[in-house]
C-alpha cells in the first residue's frame, strides 16, 4: 500500500489545514532525551550527533548529543544501553521527533507548525499574549519566545528539534554523573522568565526547570553498602554527594528520578471522599510529562508501597513479602528519602532542599514512573 497520497494538494486549504494541526504535538508538557558527555574526554566525544547551540560553550565542557534508547519494555537493561548506538530517531521516545519533519515538509507544514508553537497555551509560563502586546508597544516588532528549535542531521537528513524549556522534562544520559555541569545545561535551553503585573507592567519570575535521570537498577546494589563510605569517597559519594553539591550550584530547579521499575497498583482502590481532590502534595495535580509513547507521572513517597500485597497507589518493583521486612535501600523512591537525608547531614538543609547562605540554590527531588501508551 502507497504511503502517499497524491491528491492532498488538491483539498481545499480548509482542510488541508486541519490535516496539518494534527500532525503538531499536543499542547502538554513534553520529555526530551539527550546525552551528556565531556567535551574532554576523547572516548566519547561525538561530533557528528552533538547539538550546537549558541550559548557560551567555551566556559563548560559538557556536551548535549543524541540519546542511547532502547525499544520500549528493556529499559532496565543497563548492560544493552551502553551498546547502543547514538541516534536522534533509533528508539527515541523524545516529544521533539513528533513533528520534526514539518520544519522541512513544504511551505504550507512551515506556516502551520510556525503559528501552532506561538500560540500561549504552548508556551508554558513564558510570555503571554499580554507581555507579546507591552514589548509591540514599546519596541514595534517583537517575535514571541518560549520555544527553542535546534537543527540536527543523522543519515544526511536534517532536522528541526522544537522544546518548550517553561515546562517540558529533559531527561538526560550522563557518561560521568560526577562531570555534569547543569548550570550549563540549562543554558541551552533559555526561556523567558517576565510576567504581566496587575498594574500592566513586567516583573521577573523564577522559571520552572525540569531535568531527569533514569534510574539505575545497579544503585540498589551500592545503596546496600555501608553508609559512612559515602562520607570516605568511592562510587557511593558520585550518587549522594556529586549530585546534591553539583545540582544545588546550578540554581533553583526540580530534578526527578524515573524508575521504569514503578507500576500501578492494581489492588488500588481510591477513597470516594478523595476522588474529587487533586491527589498529589500541596493541593496540586501530579506532574506528568508526554513522550511520543509514553508518559512520566509524578510520583509521591506514601503512594509507593515496597511490600508484597500492599494497596497503595503504586508498586516500586522491588517488592519484598511483609510489610515488617521492607527493604529501605532499593529503589528512587529510597534513593531520593537518602539524598536529602545526606543533604541534611552534610549542609543542614531544610524541607526546601536549598540553603542560599552557603551559595546553594533551591533544589527539589521527584520520583516518576514511566507508562506506556497505546
Amino acid at each position: 500500500m502507497s504511503r502517499q497520497f497524491h491528491p492532498f494538494p488538491r483539498l481545499p486549504w480548509e482542510l488541508r489545514e486541519k490535516i496539518w494541526k494534527f500532525a503538531v504535538r499536543p499542547a502538554l508538557p513534553g520529555a526530551h532525551v539527550f546525552t551528556v558527555y565531556d567535551a574532554n574526554d576523547l572516548d566519547y566525544a561525538d561530533s557528528e550527533h552533538t547539538l550546537r547551540c549558541n550559548t557560551s560553550w567555551w566556559i563548560s565542557g559538557s556536551r548535549l548529543a543524541a540519546p542511547k534508547c532502547l525499544p520500549r519494555g528493556i529499559d532496565l537493561d543497563s548492560h544493552s544501553a551502553v551498546s547502543a548506538p547514538n541516534s536522534w530517531t533509533l528508539n527515541n521516545p523524545s516529544t521533539y521527533l513528533i513533528d520534526s519533519g514539518l520544519w522541512t515538509a513544504c511551505k504550507e507544514s512551515l506556516l502551520i507548525i510556525q503559528k501552532e508553537f506561538q500560540h500561549p497555551a504552548r508556551r508554558g509560563k513564558g510570555r503571554s499574549a499580554a507581555v507579546v502586546k507591552i514589548y509591540r508597544d514599546k519596541g514595534g516588532r517583537f517575535t514571541p519566545m518560549g520555544r527553542i528549535t535546534f537543527p540536527v542531521s543523522e543519515d544526511a537528513k536534517c532536522r528541526h528539534l522544537t522544546v518548550f524549556p517553561g515546562q517540558d522534562l529533559f531527561i538526560l544520559q550522563p557518561n560521568d554523573i560526577a562531570a555534569v555541569d547543569w548550570e550549563f545545561i540549562w543554558d541551552v535551553f533559555p526561556h523567558d522568565t517576565f510576567v504581566v503585573t496587575d498594574l500592566g507592567g513586567l516583573a521577573w519570575v523564577e522559571p520552572e526547570r525540569h531535568m531527569a535521570l533514569e534510574y539505575n537498577p545497579e544503585w540498589d546494589r551500592m545503596a546496600h553498602n555501608e553508609h559512612r563510605r559515602v562520607f570516605l569517597g568511592g562510587p557511593e559519594a558520585v550518587l549522594y554527594f556529586e549530585i546534591a553539591y553539583n545540582t544545588a550550584q546550578a540554581g533553583p530547579f526540580t530534578l526527578w528520578f524515573i524508575d521504569y521499575r514503578i507500576k500501578r497498583n492494581a489492588r488500588y482502590q481510591e477513597p470516594a471522599q478523595e476522588q474529587a481532590k487533586p491527589k498529589a502534595h500541596g493541593g496540586k495535580s501530579p506532574r506528568v510529562f508526554y513522550a511520543r509513547d509514553r508518559r512520566f507521572v509524578e510520583v509521591e513517597e506514601k503512594q509507593l508501597g515496597r511490600w508484597t500485597g500492599h494497596d497503595l497507589m503504586w508498586d516500586a518493583g522491588t517488592e519484598v513479602p511483609t510489610k515488617d521486612d521492607c527493604c529501605t535501600c532499593c529503589g528512587a523512591g529510597a534513593y531520593v528519602k537518602r539524598l536529602m537525608n545526606y543533604m541534611e547531614t552534610r549542609w543542614g538543609y531544610g524541607e526546601s532542599y536549598g540553603h542560599p547562605s552557603r551559595g546553594l540554590g533551591w533544589v527539589q527531588y521527584g520520583i516518576l514512573a514511566c507508562e506506556y501508551l497505546g
